[in-house]
């Protein structure tokens, strides 16, 4: 089992360094110091971290959701609300509400940074920010998910 945590830990990591790079950036020069695209390519890069991170994830928890269902001999009509609490609690809904929330602020940011006449470098900078905040906070759901279906499966 601990095998299995590592090596989501691991994905998890790598993720979060490849995303940590894209929101250092690279900033395409301007008069400004930033350009109207990196507003897009930032928002974009959310997208597709977002998108990496459930399908690298979402399989293995489904996986560890049927084995749970098997170990308990759960019926199918057992399993929805006996694995409830694995996916469902006060932590994932505050998890939830922290990534609804910084997503609604990087749309909002991102459009207002790409609609602008002059690129505002000090908004592609909270930009970043904001996006990195919104990888980490899924980070952290995931891999409190996988830890709670972990202790799961042992006990």
């Amino acid at each position: 089992m601990k095998s299995a945590v590592a090596t989501m830990l691991w994905g998890l990591a790598t993720i979060w360094l490849a995303v940590s790079a894209a929101a250092q950036g690279t900033p395409t020069a301007t008069a400004g110091g930033c350009a109207k695209q990196e507003f897009e390519s930032v928002v974009e890069g959310a997208a597709g971290a977002l998108r990496d991170l459930n399908a690298r994830n979402a399989p293995g928890f489904q996986d560890k959701l049927r084995l749970l269902r098997e170990r308990r001999k759960w019926t199918a009509e057992e399993f929805m609300d006996k694995a409830a609490p694995f996916v469902q609690d006060e932590r994932i809904a505050g998890l939830d509400q922290r990534s609804t929330d910084l997503l609604s602020k990087l749309n909002t940011m991102g459009e207002a940074g790409a609609a602008s006449d002059t690129p505002d470098c000090k908004l592609l900078e909270d930009l970043r920010g904001t996006m990195k905040s919104l990888i980490d906070t899924q980070i952290e759901k995931w891999a409190y998910m996988f830890g709670k279906i972990e202790r799961g499966l042992v006990n």
